[in-house]
């Protein structure tokens, strides 16, 4: 066919339109209408316009909510999709889990925020085909996630920045002090004692307290000391062939774990308080280097903590007894660590044992806590990822645990009741301030730090703190 063919149906469409408008003089003008469906981009509205992202409703949400979100505007077309973030980039802390189109002027937004979502103003962003963006401004804000009301105290300072680190049956408190390396120890009248140098770490039902500090030589010595201003300190006796030791925690039988040799190349060990001498070492996971590292110690004895396996990695463990070869608790991760252990609980399926820590893969952790049962032998009867990008640090017998979420960290209490567990955020000294929480005892005071503000010379200025739940 003709290029001529191929005009002839064009043209004998556009001469009507021609003679319309020369018909109407000089006050007509030729207009050729646009293909409805591209003025509507095919599907819906705007064309290749930006959408234009006018408000939203709600207009706030809590960490760890997850909404539906009323996005108004114009030009939206079918197949846009909304997301919150900061200056114009998508949050990772806000995972947009369906946009569903509601017309040209709306869009529904089904969002997840994560509890460790940074509690400010985001930008509501709206994208689709062809490079269109439109970003409303500061138009969603989120809040703290739900709290535990709890009180929290300033416990003080010796020279600036402290932290408690453990809190016995009575209260008894011990932590460190950045500003002049001394250890701290606080009674339950709350009054600070300096217990010169070294970084206590752990307190049992007796007061007697496990920690280290580097000598002359520049090598690190455990001791036992107590809370008195000026007590004398046991140290730890090292395993033959090392000159170095660490104490991370002690039961109220008496028994301190940690490590001995260079940090480089731990052996898990433990020892008599009363006389600073080992009584066992604890072995590393078949196939493994050998190196162990406990980081808890139960009334019973039940010892958790890390070892390295046969591929270089490093597993949480739990050793039932010093004696024993350890258990790998890490559940399908790449990498776990075990920071804290319950006293053993009856249930009616015989005695288990909480322990707290955390698991991940390659750019991924979660605060974790595993239900261990010793009548099956050390076997993991269930575990729980209690949050991403998160810490657990200890756990009572309740099966409360208390660590942070995020990297700008926020303490938090996991508590366990009818066979469920609520998140709840311990609040700081400061509102939006940064916190952590450590250690919870039976009674379920817990004890860490918390930002003492936020803006002017005590920016960024940490204290130990604990908190009560009234």
């Amino acid at each position: 066919m003709s290029e001529r063919a191929h005009a002839r149906p064009f043209f004998a469409l556009l001469l009507p339109v021609l003679l319309l408008a020369w018909g109407c003089g000089e006050q007509a003008t030729t207009v050729l209408a646009p293909d409805p469906q591209l003025a509507k981009g095919g599907n819906g509205g705007g064309g290749g316009a930006d959408p234009v992202v006018e408000s939203v409703d709600p207009t706030e949400g809590e960490q760890g909510q997850t909404l539906d979100i009323l996005v108004e505007g114009e030009s939206f077309q079918e197949g846009d999709e909304v997301a919150l973030g900061i200056d114009g980039t998508p949050s990772e802390a806000i995972t947009t889990n369906a946009t569903t189109f509601v017309g040209p002027n709306a869009l529904l937004a089904n969002v997840t925020i994560a509890g460790t979502a940074e509690v400010t103003s985001y930008d509501v962003i709206v994208s689709g085909g062809r490079g269109r963006k439109g970003i409303g401004t500061a138009l969603f804000a989120v809040e703290l996630g739900p709290h535990a009301n709890a009180v929290v105290t300033d416990l003080g300072s010796l020279e600036g920045r402290s932290a408690a680190f453990d809190i016995n049956v009575h209260g008894e408190i011990v932590g460190y002090d950045w500003g002049n390396g001394h250890g701290l120890y606080w009674g339950p009248d709350r009054m600070l004692v300096d217990l010169g140098t070294g970084w206590p770490e752990a307190i049992n039902e007796a007061g007697q307290i496990a920690g280290h500090y580097t000598n002359a030589s520049g090598e690190r010595r455990g001791f036992v000391t107590t809370g008195a201003a000026g007590a004398a300190r046991t140290e730890l006796v090292p395993l033959g062939g090392h000159t170095e030791t660490r104490a991370d925690d002690i039961n109220d039988a008496g028994l301190v774990v940690g490590t001995s040799g260079p940090p480089s190349a731990p052996t898990g060990a433990v020892w008599d308080a009363a006389t600073g001498t080992p009584v066992a070492s604890l072995s590393g996971l078949p196939g493994g280097s050998g190196n162990s590292r406990p980081f808890a110690i139960n009334s019973d004895g039940h010892v958790v903590g890390v070892s390295s396996d046969g591929s270089g990695g490093t597993q949480a463990v739990i050793w039932l007894d010093p004696a024993s070869p350890p258990i790998n608790l890490t559940s399908g991760a790449d990498y776990a660590y075990a920071y804290g252990v319950s006293d053993p609980v009856s249930t009616g399926n015989g005695d288990i044992v909480y322990v707290a820590g955390q698991r991940g893969h390659a750019g991924d952790y979660w605060a974790t806590v595993w239900t261990v049962s010793l009548s099956g032998g050390g076997a993991v009867d269930d575990f729980e990822d209690l949050a991403g990008s998160a810490y657990a640090w200890d756990v009572n017998a309740n099966g409360d645990v208390v660590g942070d979420i995020g990297p700008s960290k926020r303490g938090y209490l996991w508590r366990r009741s009818g066979g469920t567990t609520e998140a709840l955020e311990l609040g700081a000294l400061v509102g939006r301030g940064s916190s952590s929480a450590h250690a919870i005892n039976e009674s379920g005071e817990i004890v860490g730090w918390s930002q003492v503000s936020t803006k002017g010379k005590d920016k960024g200025l940490e204290h130990a703190v604990i908190w009560w739940l009234p």
